[in-house]
């Protein structure tokens, strides 16, 4: 018994070394994937631990440099002295500035020895503070000042602590109207710190408030700005591990890294902070954790992502192929197409320069001597003449209709008078049944006139073209709504259903005709259409006949 022709196919030298060379390469990619997704597992891990301390770092600097802002920039500033805290208060715009630039001071505050009073307090117009006594605001600055006794007083008392210790920069804590605050000035002495205290200037942070407000929008900017794409969520976290703001969904205990944020406002090179309400000040925790769903971080799950890898290239090929196969197959179907076109259209351009010049030499020998002759030649001569200039503005209106840089002349015109010029282009209807109803009263359309008559002489042509047997035209014209449906009719031969979403498109012909043409008919009947915000329908029975009708719509008065 011969063994099956596939078994004998199987056994073939060529196809056994095809399978073995398939197999080993398959066996040669899954391995050096392996390996690959191996080393990029451990790089990877190498690489998000080195850009998660970098983020940190920047993240750290950060934060420290915008927290120390006003106490480097504004508190240590020369543009303010003891004379500042006088009327006219020459301190108001450096405070303005300062409101402008730095979120978190709720307030600040000068106060001057010379003056003997207690110090001015200057608050943001837009923003009082919960302490404030209720007011009725007088100005429109965006700083104003405001006369706290009380409040004023316990802030002279506070820094009287670090004016015997000849402090330049004075840090505590205090409890104002049931509020936390951050209380940083800077004391000026007079020959030096070895003089008698001056003035002092400084500003309130309100804890609670830059808990809610500014710390949300400070990590959020600098995480912008550290974080290219590294695949990394930060996350603030308060002394009781509660979270103050976080950049994504992050598991703390999936942390990379975890820093210690003293909550000072200021520099803490310069100064260490005193409490008088706590016994140390706030260590909040800052936390660098990975992002879920990260592409560095998926590459941890290992080698078991090979295979889809592997599974997915080959998908990717094979899909390449089918798309490679629609593409060629496309072309040669475009390529066929033109050149079917290409031969109808020389056929049908020969045909009629063909019988054109055979009567020309008929009528210029001589050959026809009586009247009746002569008018038969002549009106084949006006047949052929015009058949061949309907196919020549075919040609031409497809390049025109498929050129967007084409311009239609829009204007109002009447459906009847466009029927009636484009059936003067059929003189040989002597022999067909008409019925034309398009009456004169139907409204205006819009539209191209040249395209429109070229469109209905498409229609007549083909109708009167594939007549098999009985010539029989019929076009009628009515009015619904906002359109206006021109309809002609036929009783030829029939487009089977098949075929109706194909034949309007270029070059193509039914395939059951044997009737010469180039196949851009309705394709130009088509696009006419669209441009002029129409509609065109078909409906045909094979063997019965075929009706299409246009729908133009109604000319606005």
């Amino acid at each position: 018994m011969r063994p099956p022709r596939v078994w004998r196919m199987l056994n073939t030298p060529l196809l056994g070394g095809v399978v073995l060379v398939v197999c080993a390469g398959l066996l040669i990619e899954a391995w050096l994937g392996y390996r690959a997704t191996a080393e990029w597992q451990t790089s990877s891990s190498l690489l998000v631990a080195r850009r998660a301390k970098d983020s940190i770092d920047v993240l750290m600097t950060a934060l420290s440099r915008d927290m120390g802002g006003v106490q480097t920039t504004v508190l240590s500033s020369r543009d303010w002295n003891a004379r500042s805290f006088t009327r006219p208060y020459e301190a108001r715009a450096l405070v303005a500035g300062a409101f402008a630039r730095y979120p978190y001071p709720e307030s600040f505050f000068g106060w001057s020895a010379a003056s003997g009073q207690n110090p001015i307090i200057f608050i943001r117009a837009n923003r009082p503070p919960p302490w404030l006594t209720p007011r009725i605001r007088t100005e429109r600055y965006p700083v104003e000042i405001v006369d706290e006794p009380q409040l004023g007083q316990r802030l002279l008392d506070a820094l009287e602590h670090d004016i015997r210790a000849r402090r330049l920069i004075a840090a505590f804590e205090l409890d104002i109207a049931g509020e936390r605050y951050q209380i940083v000035s800077r004391l000026n002495y007079a020959s030096g710190s070895a003089g008698a205290i001056e003035s002092a200037f400084g500003f309130m942070v309100n804890l609670e408030r830059a808990r809610q407000e500014y710390f949300a929008g400070i990590l959020r900017q600098v995480a912008r700005l550290t974080d290219t794409d590294t695949g990394l969520n930060y996350s603030l976290l308060d002394d009781k591990g509660r979270y103050v703001v976080r950049t994504g969904q992050v598991d703390g205990a999936g942390a990379l890294l975890r820093r210690e944020l003293p909550i000072l406002f200021l520099d803490p090179r310069q100064v260490t902070l005193r409490s008088t309400v706590s016994p140390r000040p706030l260590v909040w925790t800052v936390q660098v954790s990975p992002a879920p769903d990260d592409t560095l971080m998926a590459a941890a799950q290992g080698a078991r992502w090979i295979r889809s890898v592997i599974a997915t290239a080959t998908l990717a090929t094979v899909l390449g192929l089918i798309v490679a196969v629609r593409v060629t197959r496309a072309s040669v179907e475009l390529a066929s197409m033109r050149s079917d076109f290409v031969s109808s259209v020389t056929h049908e351009l020969k045909t009629p320069l063909t019988t054109i010049l055979g009567v020309s030499e008929t009528l210029f020998r001589g050959r026809v001597t009586t009247g009746d002759g002569l008018n038969r030649y002549a009106q084949l001569l006006m047949q052929e003449s015009r058949r061949l200039i309907r196919l020549v503005d075919n040609i031409l209106a497809y390049a025109r209709v498929t050129d967007v840089t084409e311009v239609y002349s829009f204007q109002p015109l009447e459906p009847a008078e466009l029927v009636a010029a484009a059936l003067r282009g059929f003189p040989d209807l002597k022999t067909t049944t008409l019925e034309i109803e398009v009456p004169s009263s139907l409204p205006t359309i819009r539209a191209d006139r040249t395209s429109v008559v070229l469109t209905l002489d498409n229609l007549i042509d083909n109708a009167l073209r594939y007549s098999s047997g009985e010539r029989w035209l019929a076009i009628r014209g009515r009015a619904c709504d906002r359109w206006v449906a021109i309809a002609i009719e036929d009783h030829g031969a029939g487009i089977p259903e098949s075929e109706l979403p194909l034949i309007t498109r270029r070059f193509v012909r039914g395939r059951s005709t044997d009737v010469p043409g180039s196949g851009l008919g309705l394709a130009i009947v088509t696009r006419v259409m669209r441009d002029h915000g129409g509609q065109m329908r078909i409906d045909s029975v094979p063997g019965r006949g075929t009706t299409v009708t246009l729908q133009f719509p109604i000319a606005a008065e």
